[in-house]
């Protein structure tokens, strides 16, 4: 088949032929044989190019993509067992904050316990202030007894054996001091040169100095404020003794007590004292007023051994005679 200049691209193909053959492209005509089984080509001589052929690929995926999707994985991942941790973490937390509140609550019911132990103690120790300021204790009949290791001893021990600690320093120091004398006696050295004591032993006795005036003056305040608290508390018990028994109470220093009764003068008052026994005993007062209650002394203390009802009959005489003298100087008597 013969085709034209202008034909820029012919195709041959022989149509007995099982395969089909494509021409090259030329601006010649090219011929085939249509009888022939082989197909021919014409020459190439001008604008010859190779054949293009089109096949159809599956798109390969840039591998970009698939390393953004792994590192995202990764990330995915990490993530995950930094949720885990977290959430361990958490569980954890949670079991120690739960701990600590049942701590925090066995810690503040032994707290409000030992409140209530300390406001008790300090109750009884009011209480025992007040039975002393009222003269209760009494030396011959009562004893305190306490543990030998108190905390009280165990301060005194510790103060005791400072003191023994620095009283062997000062006999090794002043030994020591000996013995150089004797040693420079023969040069012509001041005495006064000796007279020195070590820079580390004078601020120990300093310091301990120091530390026992603290607490001396702190135990000085104490006893003073107990002194004025008990003052306070016996003039105030003093006054309702008299209101309700009739008699002023005063505590002497040789353990005694003085009473006198309110239908009476300062002169009629009586002394008691505790015997070996522990027994309140008439000891003192003015003799004139004893021997007017002589019948009493000996029925009621003598014979019967009670204070109580002969104070109790003394307080009725001398109310008895106060009447008496009010009734007589109104003339009603």
């Amino acid at each position: 088949i013969n085709q034209n200049q202008n034909t820029s691209t012919a195709q041959v193909m022989n149509q007995n032929s099982s395969t089909p053959q494509v021409i090259n492209q030329t601006s010649t005509a090219q011929v085939m044989n249509q009888n022939s089984s082989t197909p021919q080509v014409i020459n190439q001589n001008q604008n010859t190019s190779r054949p293009q052929v089109m096949t159809s690929r599956p798109q390969k995926r840039p591998r970009t993509v698939d390393a953004v999707i792994l590192n995202q994985n990764d990330l995915i991942k990490v993530l995950y067992e930094k949720i885990i941790k977290i959430e361990d973490l958490q569980d954890t937390t949670d079991g120690l904050t739960k701990e600590l509140k049942d701590t925090t609550n066995v810690l503040t019911n032994q707290i409000n316990i030992l409140n209530e132990i300390n406001e008790s103690l300090e109750s009884e120790i009011t209480n025992l202030d007040r039975a002393l300021g009222r003269g209760e204790y009494n030396s011959a009949t009562t004893r305190v007894l306490e543990l030998i290791d108190n905390p009280e001893a165990r301060y005194f021990a510790v103060r005791q054996s400072t003191l023994d600690g620095l009283k062997l320093e000062n006999e090794h120091l002043l030994i020591k001091l000996e013995e150089m004398k004797k040693k420079f006696q023969g040069i012509n050295i001041d005495n006064t040169d000796f007279n020195v004591i070590p820079m580390s032993a004078l601020e120990n006795v300093q310091r301990e100095k120091s530390l026992l005036e603290e607490q001396i003056l702190e135990k000085d305040k104490k006893i003073l404020r107990l002194k004025e608290a008990m003052e306070n508390k016996s003039i105030e018990f003093n006054k309702i003794l008299s209101e309700m028994f009739g008699y002023y109470f005063e505590s002497l220093e040789d353990n005694g007590v003085k009473v006198r009764s309110i239908y009476a003068d300062d002169y009629e008052s009586l002394t008691f004292k505790p015997n070996e026994n522990g027994k309140l005993q008439l000891t003192g007062g003015n003799s004139d007023v004893i021997k007017t209650f002589d019948n009493f002394i000996k029925f009621w203390i003598v014979k019967n051994g009670s204070v109580p009802c002969f104070m109790a009959n003394i307080l009725v005489k001398q109310f008895e005679r106060l009447i008496g003298r009010n009734n007589q100087n109104d003339g009603s008597f």
